[in-house]
């Protein structure tokens, strides 16, 4: 076609859609709708990709050791494991390890705390990132006794320095050791895993100090040209069967496993990413199916314009591409409006997340978004208008005839069964899926927390090594901040605890009990550990079962005590009363360390939410003080957060250099947990009832169109004394029909796609009968509406006039 051709086409298609302003509206609505939804659910998928900053992912893969007999099944590496893995290994080019860390960072007019990334030396290097401005470190800066070194974050750096370059080469106390400025990390590192990471500082790979059963680095590896991911596990599962020999108290039964990199985020993120991926597609399908019937219906509507065109010369395909001119209008301005929707979205998504969930405040209609949305609009029309115009587009000399009609009535009838069957059953697969998610969701958040949170405010202090050396020093601090906090008007009681509850991941330690058979180091029995001040059961409001709790009383000087929880009395003396029983965790340092349990407590929900009640243990922190420790205070009023002021100001009086964080309530720690899962089912939800909405648009269409197409007959029939409920059961037996089998399609594949989900994330269940007669219930009332609404207007056709127009 010529430019002029092109320019014709198209002024033509625009006053052919002027014409029919009620079709474009309804078009361009539909599929900007699905098109935002979409947009919105690709920035998800978008966001969760980048949330490992690494830009050389070619050959990386994430490595993780693995216990079969712990729960999670998968775990960090120790260093030492992390050594032996570098050496050994013939598979890998280069081995990564990070954690994360906090620093109290002092000299500064007011102290602050910064949140830190500790790294492999190489790690830059080989994630492919290059500080702007400075350096990287060094290959030997990770060793034992290397000069302190330090990397900005770029979002620190302009906060904190104002994004001045002269920062460089300046030293900043790092819980008050010395630490020379090197660089700043590009902007891209602060996405993600390291969105929250202020400073970056070389992980110490000292395997003579470091536990190797302390499993807590996250280790990244660049397979060897030519090896496969299989190859490279196969070699580190050999490593790690030689190091159960060599060190079996520490590595009985840990073995590893070579993962893709997205897992480093999460077990399950690969598969949520597909089945973003499908929600994504399975909205666009059933809005392209709901547009092909609009756009039969339009089209149908106009065969006698296209005959005539056909008489007078114009062939066939150029009235195809004509017609598909006109639908690729309709999906640019689609796109556009669509793009406009999902900022809208997006918007309200990072609003409802706040700041606590980090991937959702990262969503964006960025320029991925944007092509993803030209993409979509440009490929949409080849969904929903190519078959429309082909079938409409068959004439018969009959279309000449002025009065003929009968062909039109019928034309395309099979064709928009089919497109309301297949939204019907993909409207029916997708909530289905997201019922049960929801319901997941539902019950993890209802799980038994075993404390109550309401009115709990917790914070953080970290007293550094350098400044708090002996254990006396830690404990006077503690002891001084809670009588200071205490006497705060407003604050019932307070207490500190080492892990805070749901919040702080556990750490399961093995032990040994008194007048029990030795066992073999794969064999001791494990519980979490927390270390805690008098008042915190109270604080918190854990019951005391039986026994005592722990007091003042419970000092450095006297004999070790202990209070046990229910799961550890049931699992470990099922048969007896485990108060006055000892134990004694291992490794121990001497005969002083074993500890009698003077009480039993209620369970406290695990950190991981669907991993079941761990035996945990409580201890004082006079006789086991821990430097880093979390106060909770239990308040009177009823904002919490109101306090926080007055905290600062009780630290700074005992330690000016000392900052506070992590301050939140209760509550919002207990929404952090699961906060993502509720805003991705939400989301997810409002996908699936556009969807419904689009399916159920069909269905009334659909009925609509018929009842239009057949006045004549309906008219005929009421004259010969058709009852109306005759009548309108006729009507809806079409409607009944397109659902019935849409329906039964769309549970066979929610089914199939329910199973494999549950296989994927062990929480899900696929058999939840509340979940589907819930769908099928809401379902079914949608396409009764759907379909009973348009069916009536069969009742209000006037038989007197239909035979006069005859």
């Amino acid at each position: 076609m010529t430019g002029i051709t092109i320019s014709q086409s198209l002024r033509y298609a625009l006053r052919a859609l002027r014409r029919n302003s009620t079709t474009t509206v309804l078009v361009v609505l539909s599929l900007a709708i699905a098109i935002a939804a979409s947009a919105v659910v690709y920035s998800a998928i978008e966001t969760v990709l980048r949330l490992i900053p690494a830009n050389e992912r070619g050959r990386l893969v994430y490595l993780a050791s693995t216990n079969a007999q712990r729960r999670p099944a998968r775990v960090g590496v120790s260093i030492p494991d992390f050594i032996d893995w570098s050496a050994q290994n013939t598979t890998f080019e280069a081995l990564t390890a990070f954690t994360f860390d906090t620093f109290n960072l002092t000299g500064l007019e007011i102290p602050v705390r910064v949140s830190a990334a500790r790294v492999s030396a190489n790690l830059p290097s080989v994630w492919g990132f290059d500080p702007v401005p400075g350096r990287t470190f060094r290959g030997n800066e990770d060793r034992p006794g290397a000069e302190r070194v330090v990397l900005l974050s770029s979002r620190f750096w302009e906060q904190q320095f104002s994004g001045n370059p002269g920062v460089l080469g300046q030293v900043l106390l790092l819980d008050g050791e010395p630490h020379t400025v090197i660089g700043v990390a590009p902007p891209e590192v602060n996405v993600g895993i390291f969105r929250q990471v202020q400073v970056i500082v070389p992980l110490v790979l000292d395997a003579t100090r470091a536990p190797r059963d302390q499993r807590q680095l996250f280790v990244t590896g660049v397979l060897k040209a030519g090896v496969t991911r299989e190859q490279g596990a196969a070699d580190l599962e050999g490593i790690a069967r030689r190091l159960q020999s060599e060190y079996p108290r520490t590595n009985a039964g840990t073995n590893a496993v070579v993962r893709p990199l997205l897992e480093l985020v999460g077990e399950t993120t690969s598969f949520v990413i597909l089945l973003l991926s499908l929600v994504a597609a399975l909205v666009l399908i059933i809005a392209c199916a709901n547009v092909s019937n609009v756009m039969l219906a339009y089209w149908t509507a106009r065969r006698r314009e296209f005959a005539i065109r056909a008489a007078l010369g114009a062939g066939r395909f150029q009235q195809i591409k004509e017609l598909m001119l006109e639908s690729f209008v309709l999906s640019a301005l689609a796109g556009a409006t669509g793009l406009l929707f999902a900022t809208w979205g997006l918007s309200i998504t990072r609003t409802v997340a706040g700041g606590d969930l980090l991937v959702f405040n990262e969503m964006a209609v960025n320029g991925r978004v944007l092509l993803f949305g030209v993409l979509v609009a440009f490929a949409a029309p080849f969904g929903f208008a190519l078959l429309p115009a082909v079938r409409s587009l068959t004439h018969s000399p009959q279309e000449l005839n002025d009065g003929s009609r009968s062909g039109t009535a019928a034309h395309g009838g099979r064709l928009r069964q089919i497109l309301v069957v297949s939204q019907v059953a993909l409207a029916f697969i997708l909530v289905i899926e997201i019922a049960l998610l929801a319901r997941t969701v539902s019950r993890l958040g209802d799980l038994e927390k075993g404390f109550d949170p309401t009115n709990v405010l917790t914070l953080r202090v970290e007293l550094p090594s350098a400044e708090y050396v002996e254990a006396r020093q830690v404990r006077d601090f503690i002891d001084a901040l809670l009588v200071g906090i205490e006497r705060l008007p407003g604050i019932s009681s307070a207490a500190a605890v080492s892990r805070l509850p749901i919040a702080d991941r556990e750490q399961s330690l093995q032990f040994v009990i008194e007048g029990q058979l030795l066992l073999a180091p794969e064999a001791l029995p494990r519980a979490a550990r927390a270390v805690i001040t008098p008042h915190y059961l109270r604080t918190m409001r854990i019951p005391l079962i039986r026994g005592r709790d722990l007091v003042r009383a419970d000092s450095a000087e006297a004999p070790r005590v202990g209070v046990v929880s229910q799961e550890m009395a049931r699992r470990y003396w099922p048969d007896s009363d485990p108060i006055g029983k000892r134990i004694q965790f291992m490794p121990a340092a001497s005969a002083q360390d074993w500890i009698e349990i003077v009480g039993i407590v209620g369970d406290v929900r695990n950190s991981d939410a669907d991993a079941g009640v761990l035996p945990y243990v409580y201890v004082p922190a006079s006789q086991q003080p821990e430097r880093t420790m979390a106060i909770v205070l239990r308040t009177e009023g009823p904002d919490p957060a109101a306090l926080t002021s007055a905290i600062r100001t009780q630290v700074a009086q005992l330690d000016k250099d000392l900052p506070i964080y992590g301050v939140a309530t209760m509550d919002q720690v207990l929404f952090a947990d699961l906060g993502s899962n509720y805003l991705l089912v939400g989301m997810l939800a409002a996908v699936a009832l556009i969807a419904v909405g689009l399916a159920a648009a069909g269905i009334f269409g659909l009925i609509a169109y018929s009842v239009s197409q057949r006045n004549r007959e309906i008219g005929i029939r009421i004259a010969l004394g058709a009852q109306p409920q005759a009548v309108l059961r006729m009507m809806l037996r079409q409607a009944t029909t397109a659902v019935g089998v849409g329906g039964l399609l769309g549970i066979t594949g929610g089914f199939a796609l329910v199973y494999l989900t549950a296989s994927a994330i062990g929480e899900v269940d696929p058999h939840d009968p509340v979940a589907y007669t819930s769908v099928l219930v809401f379902l079914a009332g949608v396409a009764f509406l759907a379909s009973y609404l348009p069916a009536r207007r069969a009742l209000r056709v006037d038989p007197m006039v239909v035979l006069r127009t005859e």
